[in-house]
């Protein structure tokens, strides 16, 4: 490794030694899946390239389960649909590129 360009797989852990995140780096910039986890439970997963978000992001509610969002992104910016679900999955929110098209407002979590 020169200097600060981080290479391969890394996780970082809380301090209570809890696992927080896995990435991937290539010459120092995150690329590829990045996982995030709480309490042992993944709760998001990232595309990267070149150190940024690019493609699919998803978040999950911790139960880890069912998925919270799903979000696209291009070159760090968000691009495209984006969906939003309550906790058993239902579409609470589709919006594309921040303007929403559809919104419940009859969601009980």
């Amino acid at each position: 490794m020169k200097g600060n360009d981080k290479t391969g797989t890394w996780y970082e852990f809380k301090r209570n030694g809890e696992l927080f995140l896995i990435l991937n780096y290539n010459s120092g910039k995150v690329s590829g899946i990045a996982q995030e986890y709480f309490k042992g439970y993944l709760i998001g997963e990232y595309l990267f390239d070149d150190g940024l978000m690019d493609g699919v992001a998803k978040a999950y509610y911790p139960s880890g389960r069912v998925i919270s969002n799903v979000e696209s992104f291009e070159k760090g910016k968000s691009r495209g649909i984006n969906l939003y679900f309550d906790s058993v999955g239902i579409v609470k929110e589709i919006s594309v590129n921040d303007s929403v098209f559809y919104n419940s407002h009859n969601i009980t979590e």
